[in-house]
């Protein structure tokens, strides 16, 4: 039966003239995933011990047709606000999957960027206030191990996109929003060196009258990502729209992931060249079991 809903929903993401599709037996059960070791704080312990978490994958970046990083938040079911970032990574397409940066509460990751070299930047936000911007990342090994970067955190914004074109130059747009009209503002960061040090390169206040409201939703189009690129949901003049995440390696190779809810499982689907047979990849359980600082598959 499980490998009659994969079917189905392989043909419905293939509707509309992508070619083929195969299923790889290996991925009709679910992949293995490590999780690193990690401690909710005192008061929400004992709730993640009774509830159980949820995974929750925000985004898919692809390095190649062998490695990709699934990206989001591991939170505690039926508890508002209490989660903690998680970023996964596979370099066997998918068969199994280890955390690679230790968790921060209350945060998710949302943007994850890589250049052709291995080098690749990880951006997290504060899920409070507004989703603040967390922690910023840099791996030099193909997201194997990372190390914090600083010199995002006195911006205070929510993060909408992150894109860099080589190792040194990169931006970040973001939206600014704390009720106060005079520094309320869309605007984009930049840094030529790595991540280093930002400088505020664009920045567009959202004082009224001076932008109406059809005005600002085009700015919102503008400023966030394309469908696939960063969220599994993207903002189209005025509305959520939700649409299946997709990402390219730099060889060329194809990755997209699906959230089955029949199943409450992640499908991960790639094909290693354009007009190849798309294939289940990877299958990922979104329910686990946490015991004293462990995740464990049910």
């Amino acid at each position: 039966m499980k490998y009659i809903h994969y079917v189905i929903v392989v043909i419905a993401l293939l509707a509309g003239g992508l070619i083929g599709f195969e299923i790889a037996s290996s991925a009709t059960n679910q992949s293995n995933i490590r999780f690193l070791q990690y401690h909710f704080p005192e008061y929400a312990e004992n709730a993640a011990q009774i509830n159980g978490l949820n995974l929750s994958v925000i985004s898919i970046c692809a390095i190649d047709n062998k490695t990709v990083l699934l990206f989001g938040n591991l939170a505690i079911n039926n508890v508002a606000g209490s989660h903690r970032s998680i970023i996964l990574r596979s370099d066997d397409r998918g068969q199994h999957w280890q955390e690679v940066i230790a968790p921060e509460y209350n945060e998710s990751f949302y943007h994850v960027a890589f250049v052709d070299d291995g080098v690749g930047w990880a951006l997290s936000a504060l899920d409070v206030e507004d989703f603040t911007a967390g922690n910023l990342y840099r791996s030099f090994d193909y997201g194997k191990t990372w190390s914090q970067h600083i010199g995002i955190g006195e911006w205070g914004f929510h993060p909408w996109g992150m894109k860099f074109s080589d190792k040194k130059n990169g931006y970040i747009k973001f939206e600014k929003f704390t009720a106060n009209p005079y520094t309320d503002r869309f605007g984009i960061i930049a840094t030529t060196d790595g991540g280093l040090t930002w400088n505020e390169t664009l920045s567009v206040l959202l004082l009224p009258p001076a932008i109406d409201n059809s005005k600002l939703e085009q700015i919102r189009d503008k400023f966030f990502e394309p469908p696939g690129s960063s969220y599994g949901y993207h903002w189209s003049m005025g509305e959520w729209k939700e649409t299946p995440n997709s990402a390219k390696g730099h060889d060329g190779s194809e990755w997209l992931f699906y959230f089955h809810k029949e199943t409450s499982e992640y499908i991960i689907l790639q094909r290693p060249q354009p007009k190849a047979a798309w294939i289940v990849a990877s299958v990922l359980s979104s329910k686990f079991n946490y015991s004293d600082g462990y995740v464990k598959t049910p």
